[in-house]
């Protein structure tokens, strides 16, 4: 499997230090991960429309994350390579493969993170 790698996505308004996911709401439509920021307690609505698929693990579980360039560059990425999306695509029964369309994003927090497989850019909501 290829190295991961990882392309910020950047997020006006917000510092990309001391994230912590607080909340995943998921309704058919949309994907909600709400992002909060330490210590100024600012927070994020993450929006991802009809999403392929998510899944949450623990930070620690994703430690050739943390080894890619670019890692502590921001808390929103576009994983390039190497990741849940690569992973995928080797099991046969993987449809989504067909589509030439889907886009993996990771939102990282310090105790958890969120992988979306998504068709669309993710709409990022600033709250202070």
């Amino acid at each position: 499997m290829p190295e991961v790698q990882l392309k910020p996505v950047s997020v006006d308004g917000v510092a990309s230090t001391g994230t912590e996911i607080i909340a995943v709401g998921f309704d058919i439509r949309v994907l909600r991960v709400t992002v909060e920021f330490r210590p100024t307690r600012d927070w994020v609505y993450i929006d991802f429309s009809f999403p392929r698929g998510f899944r949450m693990l623990d930070e620690g579980d994703l430690l050739e994350y943390w080894r890619a360039p670019r890692a502590q560059e921001s808390f929103l990425f576009e994983v390039e390579s190497g990741g849940w999306l690569d992973l995928e695509t080797q099991r046969s029964g993987f449809v989504s493969t067909q589509r030439k369309d889907v886009t993996e994003y990771l939102v990282a927090g310090e105790e958890a993170c969120v992988s979306v497989l998504a068709i669309e850019r993710p709409h990022v909501t600033v709250c202070k």
